[in-house]
């Protein structure tokens, strides 16, 4: 067949081969011949196969905003990758696996990283689908009461979809004397893990009035700094109907007393060198075995925004953990 009678039958755009239809492109960098290979004849006749197929082609498919390499796996060892937007993602999901993010520490105190955290995780989860933890006076030094502007702030967020938590009243550990996990895993935050009952009954009262007061509904839990509480602490919870409770390895229903999901917390620490390190180590094990944790917890802390390696680790961390995991809500721990 003559090069005119080739550059005819693919002037559209198309070639036949073995009953499949396939696109060509044919491209004005490409010389005498077009990209597959095929001659188009005399260069009047190659500007007008360009025309033609240029003409012909079907639109081009506008590339997502927001667009993520995603694994699908049927088996550890077999996967299948795509790219996908954030709303296609829940057909490789495993409904069962469940994703839960929070930001902690909540405060007109850190009013500028608890805002580049909302927008980081609102990113990442495509959604505003995620838990902040809300503390009333912050070190007796950020009353939430006092701050109307931002009271308005997370009542927002709240009629976003955010949920709400109580995250005790001050924060700060005024123990005399404190236990391990007290002087070694908190900056002298762990303010419930040696409360008696009744004033743990006083801080969750007045603390649950501030913070619904602010956003307009009730609170959807309380957890304790530090996820520390004391016997007493846990009995006050009880006494005051809280919905839902955590802790480092569980959540709970104070008033049923039932186990609703069991995991350890993902999460980062920016004190210290050391602390920063094996934070990021755990995340990275937590990334290389995502399915092993059926309801995901990852939280983070204000403090987190001022290390650039947490900020890449929190990112990689969610962005491994929606692939196979559906953003949740706490309260669907009680459906």
């Amino acid at each position: 067949m003559p090069p005119e009678s080739r550059a005819s039958k693919t002037s559209n755009g198309v070639s036949s081969s073995g009953g499949r239809t396939r696109w060509t492109i044919i491209s004005p960098f490409c010389g005498k011949r077009g990209s597959k290979g095929r001659a188009l004849g005399p260069p009047g006749r190659r500007k007008s196969a360009i025309r033609s197929a240029a003409a012909n082609a079907p639109p081009a498919r506008p590339r997502p905003a927001l667009a993520i390499r995603v694994r699908r796996s049927n088996s550890i060892t077999r996967h299948y990758a795509r790219e996908m937007t954030l709303p296609q993602l829940s057909l490789y999901r495993d409904p069962m696996h469940r994703l839960f993010a929070s930001i902690h520490d909540v405060s007109p105190r850190f009013e500028p990283q608890v805002d580049a955290l909302y927008d980081r995780l609102s990113r990442l989860l495509g959604s505003p689908r995620m838990a902040m933890l809300v503390v009333p006076d912050f070190e007796d030094d950020a009353p939430l009461s006092a701050n109307p502007a931002y009271a308005a702030k997370l009542r927002g967020w709240a009629d976003a979809g955010v949920e709400m938590f109580l995250h005790g009243w001050c924060h700060r550990d005024d123990a005399k004397v404190r236990g391990f996990m007290q002087k070694h895993m908190t900056a002298g935050a762990g303010e419930f893990a040696q409360l008696t009952r009744d004033e743990a009954n006083r801080r969750l009262t007045e603390g649950r009035k501030v913070v619904e007061d602010a956003i307009g509904r009730p609170v959807a839990g309380f957890i304790a700094p530090a996820w520390l509480y004391s016997d007493a602490a846990k009995q006050a919870l009880t006494d005051q109907q809280f919905a839902l409770a955590e802790d480092h390895l569980r959540v709970w229903s104070p008033v049923t007393g039932k186990i609703v999901a069991k995991s350890p917390v993902i999460t980062w620490a920016s004190r210290s060198t050391p602390r920063v390190l094996s934070s990021l180590f755990v995340a990275a094990a937590a990334r290389a075995a995502p399915w092993v944790l059926k309801d995901a917890r990852i939280a983070v802390h204000p403090g987190d925004t001022s290390v650039p390696s947490l900020l890449d680790s929190i990112d990689a961390t969610y962005a491994k953990f929606v692939r196979t995991h559906t953003p949740s809500r706490y309260a669907d721990l009680l459906a």
